[in-house]
């Protein structure tokens, strides 16, 4: 009785073990899935600069971030209503102050072309995946601006600013008479820099033309200044730029790579929980079904995952404020921020139902298992009542009386009946000799056995 007992309790806590390892593999399977593929594609320098490059291609989001970018700078220097030139900037920097969208769509189209966007795009790309794995302090993003400013000095570059230029309200007389009082004022030779508008053209000043040639020498210097390789960050450490805050680049590096081999490992986590859940369910009768129904919970899981990830992303996306940034530049980088998660959850659906077809094969092999168990059991039952002896076996029951035939007469042996009855006869007449009358024969046999007195 108390080893019946003990068993019972302990199969009661092995089957509380098996189901909170189930849980917990169910649980597992979608979120390593997850984290497994997202390590698999951010850390992929070739499916970033693919996605990446696709969105700038064919999408609006590098005019629609300029156009943002020249609305910024605009807030920044427009104060009094009045565009007054920064001395310390070049003319071709502030004019992007009023440039809009359809602006920077038609520059782009002059010299921002796809192929140069695409170079960056890869360089950027490049420079940051490379340092992840070097021992440089900084990343080195190299932009290949060789062609890039070939262009610009072409009439493309005149075409861009005059885009530009065109962009630009008329000078109003409040802005004509402050660029009077700063030209009198200025020393015989000295350059005085045009307010943001547009100037009249021709006689008598012929100020627009001399504002339109200054923005395009100005183009020219800021481009000439630029070497054929562009290292950005670099350019940002020495004007003083904050390129990373609260942590050293070091620092920064080293998480990187910790989640780097934290993502590209984790399914090793569901892997092991998984071998424990079968060497605990290995011996009971259960253990197809607790195999598959976990591998198949979990894939499921995950199949819902990667059919709804878009849904849940947009959702997701939606629901945080950017309040400072247009709706354009959102839905463009959720676009992006889509698009790359493409290549995260998709291979997800294939490789949940690899997980669905393993549970149903554990499932289907513990269905067989039981039948065949069963089919054991009856077998073995057959050949014990088969070994039984015919004596310990149960007689059948007895057929009623009126079914019975009649019991055969006893067999009497003739001449001991004979003998017997002449014996009789023969005490018979000797007793009427001597008159003994009035006994049974029960009493003259009794007397036959003792010796008689003479007479």
């Amino acid at each position: 009785m108390a080893e019946e007992k003990k068993k019972k309790k302990g199969g009661g806590c092995r089957s509380v073990l098996l189901f909170l390892l189930a849980v917990l593999l169910v649980i597992l399977i979608p979120v390593t899935l997850l984290t497994f593929n997202i390590g698999r594609v951010v850390y992929s320098p070739r499916i970033v600069k693919n996605v990446a490059s696709e969105v700038i291609v064919n999408s609006d989001l590098v005019p629609q971030g300029l156009e943002w970018f020249s609305e910024w700078r605009a807030h920044q220097r427009v104060e009094d209503g009045m565009a007054r030139p920064n001395e310390d900037e070049p003319d071709v920097e502030q004019l992007l102050a009023f440039l809009t969208f359809d602006d920077w769509e038609a520059a782009r189209e002059e010299i921002l072309l796809d192929e140069y966007l695409i170079g960056w795009t890869h360089g950027m790309v490049d420079g940051v995946y490379t340092w992840i794995d070097n021992d440089e302090h900084l990343p080195d993003v190299v932009l290949p601006m060789k062609d890039f400013k070939a262009r610009v000095k072409t009439k493309h570059g005149n075409n861009a600013i005059m885009i530009a230029y065109d962009a630009l309200p008329e000078c109003n007389a409040t802005q004509l008479a402050d660029f009077n009082s700063r030209l009198n004022a200025a020393p015989v030779g000295s350059e005085v820099l045009y307010n943001l508008c547009q100037f009249p053209q021709g006689p008598p000043n012929n100020w627009g033309e001399d504002q339109i040639n200054d923005y395009n020498d100005s183009l020219q210097d800021v481009v000439q200044e630029l070497p054929d390789e562009y290292r950005i960050v670099q350019r940002l450490e020495e004007d003083g730029a904050v390129v990373l805050e609260g942590v050293t680049a070091e620092q920064t590096k080293t998480i990187l790579r910790i989640i780097r081999v934290v993502l590209r490992w984790s399914l090793l986590l569901p892997a092991i929980v998984a071998v424990i859940l079968f060497l605990t369910s290995t011996g009971s009768e259960k253990m197809g079904l607790w195999m598959g129904a976990t591998l198949v919970g979990g894939g499921a899981l995950g199949l819902i995952m990667g059919i709804t990830y878009k849904w849940t992303l947009t959702s997701i996306m939606v629901g945080i404020p950017l309040e400072s940034v247009s709706a354009f530049i959102i839905k463009e980088a959720m676009l992006f921020l889509v698009g790359l998660a493409g290549h995260v959850f998709i291979p997800i659906i294939g490789m949940a139902l690899v997980f669905i077809a393993l549970g149903l094969v554990f499932l289907f092999a513990g269905k067989r298992r039981e039948e065949e168990e069963e089919e054991e059991e009856e077998l073995v039952d057959m050949e014990v009542v088969s070994t039984i002896p015919a004596t310990m076996v149960s007689p059948a029951p007895e057929a009623p009386a009126t079914a019975r035939a009649a019991a055969p007469p006893p067999v009497t042996d003739h001449r001991k009946a004979t003998a017997r009855t002449m014996d009789v006869e023969s005490i018979d007449a000797t007793t009427a000799q001597h008159g003994i009358e009035g006994k049974d024969d029960e009493e003259i046999d009794d007397g036959s056995t003792q010796p008689m007195d003479a007479p």
